[in-house]
């Protein structure tokens, strides 16, 4: 008899406990899914940036962080600037001995040949009185050879030299200048400014073959720059700019020095893009 009574305890327990669980819904095991409009909304709600809004995003942040590093280079414009350059070089090979002779005939000539060049500035005024700009561009540079110390035996052969100087390079150019503005009569609009300020011109093409044979040619040339820049109006502005050369542009013994004269004119890149 008790363990009928037992046996009739634990059964009636089993079925309490069974109908209590049979009453819970089964969320607290699966979690509920979404329906689908609700998934539609969800990515509805995703904002689709344009790659305008991402160009205008990241400018604003360049911007905030110029202001915050250069507190006192105020009112920056960015401008695209492109011309022609006239160059030519001076070469003195002095002691230099290679195996090579070269006819200098048809090379030997004080003449400037023209490239050109193109590339990106910008224009401000440090602590509200100093104009500047700073920038970097991409040159072809075309040059004539005046060779100043030629080897001849007359009367059986006329100018020749160990070294034959390359006349045709392709450079990385990296500047910065001061700008004066010169006062005139009624210049609130067109202004003429002096400028003046360092280049560096690295050399990206190869030497020639004839050069590469003792690699005559170095790899950076450092060049003063001096000339006058018109601003038309904020429009556009021309310019007109000498370079001459500080640093010899081969190895010792030989040193050449390479001049140019570049004509150009340059925009504002807003009022392009």
């Amino acid at each position: 008899m008790n363990i009928f009574k037992r046996s009739f305890v634990t059964l009636f327990f089993i079925s309490i406990c069974v109908g209590g669980l049979s009453q819970k819904p089964l969320s607290f095991i699966f979690k509920k899914a979404k329906k689908p409009d609700t998934l539609v909304q969800d990515t509805n709600r995703v904002t689709k940036v344009s790659i305008a809004e991402k160009f205008t995003s990241v400018k604003n942040n360049l911007n905030n962080y110029l202001k915050k590093s250069f507190v006192n280079f105020k009112d920056n414009n960015l401008y695209l600037y492109a011309g022609m350059g006239l160059s030519k070089q001076t070469i003195q090979t002095g002691d230099y001995i290679s195996n090579f002779n070269y006819d200098l005939s048809n090379y030997n000539k004080s003449t400037y040949k023209p490239g050109y060049f193109v590339g990106a500035r910008v224009d401000g005024i440090y602590n509200q009185k100093h104009p500047y700009t700073f920038g970097a561009g991409l040159q072809k540079i075309t040059s004539g050879t005046q060779y100043k110390d030629p080897v001849s035996l007359a009367p059986f052969l006329g100018d020749f030299s160990k070294f034959k100087a390359d006349d045709q390079f392709f450079t990385l150019n990296v500047f910065a200048h001061y700008r004066k503005l010169i006062s005139l009569k009624n210049n609130s609009n067109r202004k003429f400014y002096l400028i003046a300020g360092p280049n560096i011109d690295t050399r990206l093409s190869s030497q020639s073959i004839d050069n590469q044979v003792n690699y005559n040619y170095r790899r950076f040339l450092l060049r003063a720059d001096i000339g006058v820049e018109y601003d038309n109006s904020g429009y556009y502005t021309v310019f007109v700019h000498y370079k001459q050369a500080i640093s010899s542009f081969t190895k010792a013994p030989i040193r050449t020095n390479l001049n140019s004269i570049e004509i150009g004119m340059q925009i504002k890149a807003s009022d392009i893009f």
